[in-house]
């Protein structure tokens, strides 16, 4: 009976642990504008490449601002689709490639009615990111595929590939 009892309960374990392989949209609403950046637990993000804008491509930089959308689905455990369910939020990223790699200090711009300062060049996989407006900024870099920095790593590749 005890040798049953193990068995059962660490079935029970494996089958709630399982990873399930949700099916998301690649594109919300069908729209091939919105193309899918991350999903993960009934939230999926979006880039909306028709919100594209190249605020400065120069040798020196390049200035790209997006919105991105993120939606919250239900998952259906029979058919493992994800339902669409409401548009959480949309937010407006800005990237920053500094291009030179002797620019190893801040400047300062106006971009846009902004004063913004721009953070330096710090190696040819780094891009940094601004969700105020480049008033603050955070780098990330382009070839890495797990962490936290992964959803803006796949993103900028996604803007590139639309610019």
């Amino acid at each position: 009976m005890k040798n049953k009892s193990i068995f059962i309960l660490a079935l029970l374990v494996c089958l709630s642990s399982s990873a399930f392989a949700a099916i998301y949209p690649p594109y919300l609403f069908d729209n091939p504008s919105y193309q899918m950046i991350h999903a993960r637990q009934d939230k999926a993000y979006y880039m909306d490449s028709s919100s594209i804008v190249v605020k400065t491509n120069t040798t020196e930089e390049l200035l790209i601002a997006v919105n991105e959308v993120s939606a919250s689905f239900d998952y259906d455990r029979l058919t493992d689709i994800e339902s669409f369910k409401a548009i959480d939020q949309v937010r407006t990223f800005w990237y920053y490639k500094p291009l030179n790699e002797n620019k190893t200090y801040m400047t300062h711009a106006v971009i846009a009615g902004n004063d913004i300062l721009l953070p330096p060049y710090i190696g040819e996989e780094y891009v940094y990111y601004s969700t105020d407006n480049g008033h603050s900024w955070m780098p990330f870099d382009t070839t890495v595929n797990s962490g936290p920095t992964r959803i803006r790593a796949r993103a900028f590749k996604l803007l590139m590939q639309n610019i």
